[in-house]
């Protein structure tokens, strides 16, 4: 509001001054000789009434282009010119990775069986069936990530070579036929597959279970190799004790049995002459780890601090003591979550003040607020805010009826500190070991300046440079009326103190005020009447220089929640200013 006063004075005591001179000078005298011009206009006099133009809050703020606070309300869930304090953290990006797992102590024992049968003393084929050749295969692992919690299922990159041969016993030669049927019978919940594709389709695979298709001839002494691929196994299905039994330790022991049809054509032998022939498996394992797993899991998550500084705000929001009470301020978080595991976050929000004071709340479920869950495999939004108003579709939205301490004046810098990250528990996920997945968090302070009941401000300016025109003026006590036209969603008592050229308080100088600017909006004006008496106890009040403004701002509790605007304004109308007990003019 800065000079409105100083304008209405002048220019009325001007206009004033100027018809009394005019009225009480003898035009016939020569001016410029040495004659007393020092004349009195007695009585009450009145300035006709004036009104001012309108004094809106963008004058008010005089923002400049850089402070944080902009008339961009629309942007954010508000009306087009309401005022928004926006202000972007750093933003922060961690990774979240769990590696391989390998299993150092895999031991596989061979399994035999021995047939026995009577040469029939030709070229025929002899058929023959064995009932149970047993392998045994143990994984032994102690040194399994701790973020791994349990495992339901795991996916591997488990590769099992089984080397069977049909041994000849003296000189006994001829060839093993391995018939459709044969099978191997890996533990339930394995799932198997054949490794080399040169052999893939003389087999079928169903569920554990690999069994020939075609037959395969093998000479007495020689070998034929099985490739199994173990792709994943089902860790529910295994025994107790299994699996992972502890943090840290895994271990599996089963049983690989294999049996079915099995044809002999052994030309030397004798019709009738026993012979035995014996069927080895000897399993080799050349590369055993798990690539993937189903399960509990707590992986480090590591989400460094962001701050962001608050610039180029007016000094009365800073004001200490003040006590904005702004309705919903809101701080937005927007997750990149690449990794599959859903996200509990808890930290603090600290303000921090230019002289180093600080406020600060907690969120999160640990602090007694709503969970703050990251999805896995999305992006997700947060809104934490004072009331849960306006709080953007699809985002989560969490209340923290304290947030408003935080901002009770406008801080110089707000930080997101103390953030744990953990992965939510009483869940499973399926996690790809060895993979590193990104977790990028951007943050924005949205502030709109709207009030509640509770505000209360003060919003102080120096009218000053008066004196270079009121010392040509000698009188007591002037009393100034007028009505204030106010769109502005306050209510202000203003409170006058008159100041010296020093810009000292002028203790011999009384300023008082009768009335209140009652709050309105620009949908519907309120015109309030004022009145501000200037009396002198000394000299006169030609010697006053300025006042200073004081407005004491409120905010009722029908204008709750309405943000200032850049079209809300003030407007002086019926000013009239009336000068009690007369003036003297000194025109030398």
């Amino acid at each position: 509001m800065k000079h409105f006063l100083r304008e209405w004075c002048l220019a009325g005591l001007s206009g004033l001054m100027a018809v009394a001179a005019t009225s009480c000078v003898d035009n016939d005298y020569d001016l410029s000789k040495d004659i007393d011009l020092t004349i009195n206009v007695g009585g009450d006099l009145t300035v006709p009434s004036s009104s001012t133009d309108r004094y809106s809050m963008a004058q008010i703020l005089d923002l400049d282009q850089n402070s944080s606070i902009k008339p961009d309300g629309q942007l954010y869930g508000y009306s087009q010119g309401d005022y928004v304090l926006v202000q972007s953290g750093n933003s922060t990006n961690s990774s979240v990775t769990i590696p391989q797992q390998q299993f150092s102590d895999v031991e596989c024992k061979s399994g035999m069986a021995s047939v026995s049968f009577v040469g029939v003393g030709s070229a025929e084929t002899i058929d023959i069936n064995v009932d149970e050749i047993v392998n045994s295969i143990s994984v032994e692992e102690d040194n399994i990530d701790l973020s791994i919690v349990s495992i339901s299922k795991a996916v591997t990159d488990f590769k099992v070579n089984f080397d069977i041969t049909p041994s000849k016993i003296g000189n006994l030669s001829g060839t093993a036929f391995f018939k459709p049927g044969f099978s191997v019978a890996f533990p339930k919940g394995w799932s198997i597959a054949i490794s080399d594709p040169a052999v893939a389709s003389y087999f079928r695979i169903d569920g554990n279970v690999v069994s020939f298709i075609r037959e395969v001839s093998v000479s007495l002494g020689s070998s034929f190799r099985l490739p199994i691929a173990i792709t994943a196994i089902d860790l529910t299905e295994v025994p107790a004790g299994q699996g992972l039994y502890e943090p840290g330790k895994f271990r599996l022991n089963d049983r690989i049995v294999s049996r079915g049809p099995i044809g002999m054509i052994v030309s030397a032998l004798p019709l009738g002459q026993p012979a035995t022939v014996s069927f080895d498996i000897l399993p080799s394992v050349p590369v055993a780890e798990i690539l993937e797993v189903t399960g509990s899991l707590n992986p480090k998550i590591d989400i460094a601090q962001s701050s962001f500084q608050i610039t180029d705000v007016p000094d009365f929001l800073r004001e200490p003591g003040n006590n904005l009470d702004i309705t919903n301020p809101q701080v937005r978080l927007t997750v990149s979550n690449q990794s599959p595991v859903e996200i509990n976050l808890n930290g603090r929000i600290i303000a921090t003040d230019e002289n180093g004071g600080q406020k600060s709340v907690w969120i999160g479920s640990d602090h007694g607020t709503a969970p703050i869950l990251i999805a896995g495999n999305a992006t997700t939004e947060i809104c934490i805010s004072r009331t849960g108003d306006n709080t953007p579709s699809g985002a989560v939205s969490v209340v923290v009826p304290t947030l408003g301490d935080l901002i009770s004046t406008i801080p110089d810098r707000i930080a997101i500190d103390d953030v744990d990250a953990k992965v939510l528990a009483g869940k499973e996920y399926t996690f790809v070991l060895g993979s590193t997945y990104n977790v990028g968090v951007d943050y924005q302070a949205i502030v709109p300046l709207a009030f509640g009941s509770d505000l209360e401000f003060t919003y102080s300016t120096d009218e000053t440079d008066w004196n270079e025109d009121l010392d040509k003026y000698s009188f007591h006590e002037a009393v100034v009326t007028f009505s204030v036209e106010n769109t502005v969603p306050l209510d202000m008592v203003p409170h006058v103190i008159a100041l010296d050229r020093n810009g000292r308080e002028m203790t011999d100088i009384v300023a008082t005020v009768e009335g209140t600017v009652n709050a309105g909006t620009i949908q519907s004006p309120v015109s309030t009447d004022m009145k501000v008496r200037l009396s002198s106890t000394a000299l006169n009040l030609g010697q006053l220089d300025g006042v200073r403004l004081t407005f004491k701002a409120t905010c009722p509790e029908s204008m709750s929640g309405i943000p200032l605007n850049e079209e809300q304004a003030l407007r002086f109308t019926g000013i009239k200013i009336k000068i009690l007990g007369g003036v003297n003019v000194d025109l030398n």
